[in-house]
């Protein structure tokens, strides 16, 4: 009997042409906006985090960068992310997102959140 017929399925298929390295920093986007509210960041990649305390969730890799995206991104990102043109642009350090801040209602109480806008360059 023979396994390894169907390598990509045994190994996975590698999307992205980037490695994390140890220079990363986790942030979160509140973070990122406090920082630079006009801030362009290179995606370099996704990935899904299984071990996050809020149950699994999309993650976003810059240049610098280790960022959890909020739930609301993650058919976006599965869209992305299976989408060969998408990934050329990934790969090629054309695809970009920047942060903007927004306000919800929580029963009487205006909360503030953070979600993001794609683009290309």
């Amino acid at each position: 009997m023979k396994f390894n017929l169907i390598d990509d399925l045994n190994r996975g298929i590698r999307k992205f042409n980037y490695e994390i390295s140890e220079k990363h920093e986790y942030k979160n986007l509140k973070e990122l906006y406090k920082e630079n509210k006009d801030g362009v960041y290179i995606v370099r990649m996704f990935y899904t985090n299984k071990k996050s305390m809020y149950g699994e969730n999309e993650v976003v890799v810059t240049d610098d960068y280790i960022i959890n995206l909020p739930k609301h991104l993650t058919e976006t990102v599965e869209k992305i992310i299976n989408n060969e043109d998408y990934l050329k642009l990934i790969n090629e350090g054309k695809f970009v997102f920047n942060i903007y801040e927004y306000e919800y209602k929580l029963g009487k109480e205006v909360k503030k959140a953070y979600s993001v806008n794609w683009g290309t360059i």
